[in-house]
C-alpha cells in the first residue's frame, strides 16, 4: 500500500532530517557530497556504522600537492591551479573556477568544518585532513593578499556586524561595507 503521510508528517520528517545534520555538523561532521562533482579527494565510507568522508587516492595527491604549490608560489593563478589539477586527473568543470576555488579556499580540506548559513561556525571536523591548518592559513593569504590576516581579525565594527555573515549571491565572496563623509556625497 504506499504511503499516505500527512502534510504535518512530511514537515515532521523534513524537520527532524535537518536537525540532525545540523547536530552531525556539529559536532565536526562533514554532511555535504563527497563525489566526484563536489568535494574532490575525498570520498564516503562507513566507520563504526557512521559515514563519514575520508581521502580518496590518488585525488587526495595530487589536491595535496597542489595545495603546497599554490601556497609557496610554484602556481600562481587560478588556471594555473586548475590545470595542475586537471593534469593529475582531476576533472574539472572547463568554464568556472568554482570547484578550483572551493579546493584553495574552503576549510575542509585543512580538517575543519564550518556552514555560516546554519550559523556553524569554524571547528574541528572529524576527518583526515589534506594539509595542515597552517598550510591552509597561507593559502588564504596568498590568495586574498597581504591584508587578508588583518581583515580576518580586524576590530569588530557594530555598524557593520553582519559583513562576515553576507555572501554575494554571483561570486559567493563577502560583502562589505565602508563609512561615507558628507564630502563624499558631493
Amino acid at each position: 500500500f504506499p504511503s499516505h503521510d500527512t502534510r504535518a508528517d512530511k514537515e515532521k520528517k523534513n524537520e527532524d532530517t535537518f536537525n540532525g545534520s545540523r547536530r552531525a555538523m556539529e559536532s565536526g561532521r562533514y554532511i555535504f557530497k563527497a563525489d566526484p562533482g563536489s568535494l574532490k579527494g575525498y570520498r564516503y565510507q562507513k566507520i563504526d556504522k557512521v559515514k563519514r568522508i575520508v581521502p580518496y587516492e590518488p585525488e587526495a595527491s595530487v589536491i595535496r600537492e597542489c595545495l603546497e604549490k599554490y601556497a609557496i608560489g610554484q602556481l600562481q593563478t587560478l588556471q594555473e591551479v586548475r590545470d595542475f589539477l586537471i593534469r593529475g586527473g582531476i576533472k574539472m568543470n572547463k568554464v568556472k573556477f568554482d570547484t578550483t576555488k572551493f579546493i584553495l579556499l574552503d576549510p575542509p580540506y585543512a580538517g575543519y568544518i564550518e556552514y555560516l548559513p546554519w550559523n556553524i561556525t569554524l571547528r574541528k571536523g572529524d576527518h583526515e585532513p589534506l594539509i595542515s591548518w597552517e598550510l591552509h592559513e597561507k593559502i588564504l593569504e596568498r590568495y586574498h593578499g597581504r591584508n587578508y590576516r588583518k581583515l580576518k581579525h580586524g576590530k569588530h565594527d557594530e555598524d557593520f556586524s553582519l559583513r562576515k555573515f553576507l555572501k554575494c549571491e554571483k561570486c559567493n565572496n563577502n560583502i562589505s561595507g565602508h563609512r561615507l563623509n558628507y564630502r563624499d556625497w558631493e
